[in-house]
């Protein structure tokens, strides 16, 4: 019986063994994959070029595919990573603080609504409600940086673009999901 209950543990700790590294190679793929994307809209006109700051938010579909496979806390480990070395290959330190503000209003805003439940909110849902509170962080850093609120009138346009980018990103990562679903690419069973 001992020797059963030993033999069950040992293949349950390989499994974890097997599932961690999993998950770490996972991780460092989509932290490499949102870093990319970072890199390609930080160097690209932006196709909303009407609207200043306003981006794809190609990032944003990494990170929604981290909080449904992964967990909050490895979400936030590749958003930190994203921002971090974006800003230091591309950026300043003013566009720093701007994606950091963005990114975590952002991650904050997607982990309560997805909370809520996949009945109630759909992952574009999620999505929209992320590009709208990154915007909003980026105001608010650029409220503190130009000592005015003024700069808030600029909201209504930008969370128009928040919406039709949170879509877009939002459709494509319910369809790259639904792919990954599919496959052993994943590490956790999410889907």
């Amino acid at each position: 019986m001992i020797e059963h209950v030993k033999i069950i543990l040992t293949r349950l700790k390989e499994m974890n063994d097997q599932m961690t590294s999993k998950k770490i190679v996972f991780s460092a793929i989509l932290a490499s994959l949102a870093i990319i994307f970072g890199l390609i809209e930080g160097m690209l006109p932006s196709p909303t070029n009407f609207v200043l700051g306003a981006k794809l938010g190609l990032t944003n579909i990494v990170i929604l595919i981290a909080l449904y496979t992964l967990d909050v806390k490895t979400a936030l480990k590749i958003n930190l990573v994203r921002v971090t070395l974006v800003a230091l290959l591309l950026g300043s330190f003013s566009s720093f603080y701007y994606s950091l503000a963005g990114a975590m209003l952002s991650l904050f805003a997607m982990c309560l609504v997805k909370h809520l439940g996949q009945e109630k909110v759909s992952i574009i849902g999620v999505s929209v409600m992320g590009s709208l509170f990154h915007h909003l962080g980026q105001l608010a850093m650029a409220s503190i940086f130009s000592k005015t609120w003024m700069i808030f009138n600029y909201l209504p346009i930008l969370s128009l673009v928040g919406i039709l980018t949170g879509v877009l990103t939002g459709v494509l990562a319910h369809l790259l999901l639904g792919y990954l679903a599919h496959t052993s690419i994943l590490p956790l069973n999410h889907l």
